[in-house]
């Protein structure tokens, strides 16, 4: 794919958590209090990619044994750093491999494919350890990492465009999105052997008390105070009525 070509993946909302798609409607308040701009063929581009990453985490969810989890991720990065044009693996359905296909284009066409394959190593480095840890303040260190290298997927694809009060202040809201998703979702997570903590008392304090302080420390660093407040009361709704 030739770079500047437009993209034309078709983004179905109807197959992801009503988060993500209030994350991409809601994209712009932030965008517009750093004075960073995002064109329509880059906001397509962004849309697609949180599509993905979401098929991509369901499909190594379910997948068991280790091993088997392994070997996608090794074939997933593999692929988007190679010459071959359609990823095909015996572990993945047709839908995830028709979303890979199209993020190497998109890591094509805006040419970051480096940046971009190394958040996606790291992000499935810190899933994978999240599975295994016991110890809850490792844990909770898993998931800031994974939240940090989440949060450059969607930077490196915004590029140039973006600055770099914009950069720290989006690497910190995804560590904070990450913990809170795990306040909400510890307990499934638990079930389906996606952490191995058992939840109580004392994770959910270290959690709360985590997202507290860095919630007050990325409300400094935003520059529209109560546009930034009703950002999150927008979310914190979406994600009590799912």
């Amino acid at each position: 794919m030739k770079p500047n070509k437009r993209f034309s993946a078709e983004v179905d909302w109807n197959s992801v958590r009503g988060i993500y798609k209030k994350l991409s409607e809601e994209f712009h308040v932030l965008t517009d209090a750093f004075q960073v701009t995002v064109n329509d063929d880059l906001k397509q581009k962004l849309d697609y990619l949180i599509i993905a990453i979401d098929e991509v985490d369901n499909s190594l969810d379910e997948l068991e044994p280790t091993e088997l989890r392994n070997s996608l991720s090794a074939e997933m990065i593999a692929f988007l750093g190679d010459n071959k044009k359609l990823f095909s693996h015996p572990q993945a359905d047709d839908v995830l491999q028709e979303k890979l296909n199209s993020l190497k284009g998109i890591i094509g066409s805006l040419e970051v494919k480096n940046n971009f394959i190394e958040a996606t190593e790291n992000i499935l480095k810190y899933t994978e350890l999240k599975r295994h840890t016991k110890d809850s303040n490792e844990l909770i260190d898993f998931v800031l990492k994974e939240g940090e290298a989440t949060a450059e997927l969607p930077l490196s694809i915004i590029g140039k465009s973006s600055n770099k009060e914009f950069r720290v202040f989006f690497i910190q809201l995804c560590e904070i999105m990450g913990i809170v998703d795990l306040i909400f979702d510890l307990r499934s997570d638990y079930k389906k052997k996606i952490v191995s903590i058992r939840p109580n008392f004392k994770i959910y304090f270290k959690l709360l008390q985590l997202s507290f302080s860095k919630s007050l420390s990325l409300f400094r660093a935003f520059p529209k105070k109560l546009t930034l407040i009703k950002y999150c009361m927008k979310f914190a709704f979406v994600l009590m009525t799912e």
